[in-house]
């Protein structure tokens, strides 16, 4: 039960730090709004405005998810399903983003996969500080971003386009590895932090139980005395009679 206690306190501290990356949420969706102004001379418009209402749609929904997690109660929330939540909104926009670059198969320019390339390196590694505590988080969000991006590059027919799918996939490959690191090194740290937090509230306990021995022994012992010195005094007083 203590083991099962502790898990749920690295898992809580873990998604205190993720739920703090709010700003990269409205980040992300500036992000969008410029990069589907520079797709407009390769991409169709109506294409552009239905991808940038999803990525709002996605990005308004985590917003808001990320403020009923700071009103939650900790003491009584559900941090696996929190932690789920989490995940799930990061796949959405990553999704969304590889629907972006899937799109390169109907209209692209050479430009345009410099553009999303440029994009998918900046963002993962952007989310790379962001997603890092919760490493399933990050996957979700990497993996349909970057792997379709790396797909349709691999298909062209243009060598650079093709090397540059090479590219990115082993990017994708190299920043996992490195979020795998940086996740180990949070939850190390976030272990840590509970263990001190567990051994400060053992020491307090210890604290108040000594406190309550002590003056529970006070009180035998002021019972004692009193319990001994009435049949003295009766003593006392038949001897002086």
């Amino acid at each position: 039960m203590k083991g099962y206690d502790r898990q749920e306190r690295v898992l809580a501290g873990k998604l205190e730090l993720l739920f703090r990356g709010h700003v990269a949420v409205p980040g992300n969706m500036l992000v969008a709004l410029i990069v589907a102004v520079l797709l407009r001379q390769s991409h169709p418009n109506w294409f552009l405005v239905c991808w940038m209402i999803a990525t709002v749609s996605v990005g308004v929904a985590r917003l808001f998810l990320h403020r009923a997690f700071q009103k939650a109660d900790s003491r009584e929330r559900c941090n696996s399903c929190w932690a789920i939540r989490f995940t799930i909104g990061t796949f959405a926009s990553g999704l969304i983003w590889g629907t972006l670059c899937a799109s390169l198969l109907l209209w692209h320019t050479a430009a345009s996969y410099v553009l999303l390339t440029f994009v998918s390196a900046g963002m993962t590694a952007g989310a790379l500080a962001t997603f890092a505590p919760y490493m399933p988080a990050y996957l979700a969000y990497a993996t349909p971003f970057i792997l379709p991006l790396s797909l349709v590059s691999l298909a062209s027919k243009d060598d650079v386009v093709a090397a540059n799918g090479v590219l990115a996939l082993l990017y994708f490959i190299v920043v996992t590895l490195i979020c795998r690191y940086s996740s180990r090194f949070v939850n190390h740290t976030v272990k840590l932090q509970v263990d001190n937090e567990i051994l400060r509230e053992n020491l307090r306990s210890t604290r108040r139980e000594r406190n309550r021995a002590r003056t529970e022994k006070w009180s035998t012992l002021a019972q004692l005395s009193h319990e001994l010195r009435t049949p003295l005094n009766a003593i006392m007083g038949f001897s002086e009679a």
